[in-house]
């Protein structure tokens, strides 16, 4: 039920807003036109294709002269139709495959992606040992085919350094880059760092690093993405990951406040040459001692 509730509000979201369109007496295209959108997305919108912005059922409200409660009825309805829950069960359907895959088509259609991970190292960035060994560890229902979620991972990973993807800003802990998960080889930690020295290369790609005497207020315990789509008429979506459930933002009041945090951690990180510094130092301190 959690994986169809919020496509169910979604479909009740539009069919309030045709309802609203009929009522003032427009039609699609007419109404497409005063809101600044297409007739095309104005159908797919009322047929719970695609998710409208907050702005477009705002202006829709509008146009329908919708005030008072049934103004805030509709518009907590948009908010709710906008936030997506989904158990892991449903999401990877006994496979990391078919979640990879999803990933990298939002790749393709995204024009930045902004990932806060506080506690590891995001997965395009990781190694194939890093990342067999944080997959197993987070193999909670033993549903995952490991090897082939470390293929690809590492997929998704070589297509991210691709000049044709995406900008990718990344803001990560120092405490949770240093964390060796169970099960890593010796030396998995200094190829790690390597790594991610060598994505920061990339033109498009800033890694940025909390080292762990920033002063800075309290972190979120749980790491998200921000990805915002090459079509502007799209609405920004914020992805979070916690050991039930995936779940997905896109109401305007609440993808300001992951800004509001993102803001806030980047406030607190060093540059990205810092922060290749860091790594480096790193490097050379794992070098004196075994990992």
């Amino acid at each position: 039920m959690a994986d169809d509730a919020p496509l169910d509000k979604r479909r009740k979201l539009g069919r309030e807003l045709k309802i609203l369109r009929q009522r003032a007496g427009l039609t699609g295209p007419e109404l497409a036109k005063l809101i600044g959108t297409t007739q095309t997305r104005v159908s797919r919108i009322e047929n719970a294709v695609v998710k409208p912005k907050l702005a477009d059922v705002q202006a829709w409200a509008a146009l329908a002269s919708l005030v008072g409660h049934e103004r805030d009825a509709l518009l907590k309805l948009a908010e709710e139709a906008l936030t997506e829950v989904s158990e892991w069960q449903a999401v990877l359907k006994g496979s990391l495959a078919g979640r990879q895959r999803e990933l990298m088509a939002t790749d393709k259609v995204a024009r930045e992606i902004r990932h806060f991970q506080p506690y590891l190292v995001p997965g395009p960035f990781q190694t194939a040992d890093y990342a067999r060994a944080a997959i197993t560890g987070g193999n909670l229902t033993e549903a995952i085919d490991v090897e082939q979620a470390v293929l690809d991972r590492m997929e998704r990973g070589r297509r991210i350094l691709e000049t044709s993807s995406p900008r990718y800003d990344a803001i990560l802990m120092e405490a949770g880059i240093r964390w060796r998960p169970k099960g890593c080889p010796p030396g998995t930690r200094s190829s790690q760092w390597r790594k991610l020295i060598e994505f920061s290369a990339a033109e498009h790609i800033d890694i940025r690093i909390i080292p762990l005497d920033a002063e800075l207020v309290v972190a979120p315990m749980i790491g998200f993405v921000m990805v915002t789509l090459i079509d502007p008429a799209e609405p920004q979506v914020v992805r979070m990951e916690t050991p039930a459930a995936h779940m997905a933002f896109s109401g305007a009041d609440q993808v300001a406040a992951f800004e509001l945090v993102w803001s806030r951690m980047s406030d607190a990180a060093l540059d990205p040459d810092e922060s290749i510094t860091l790594l480096r130092q790193l490097i050379r301190t794992e070098g004196k001692v075994n990992d």
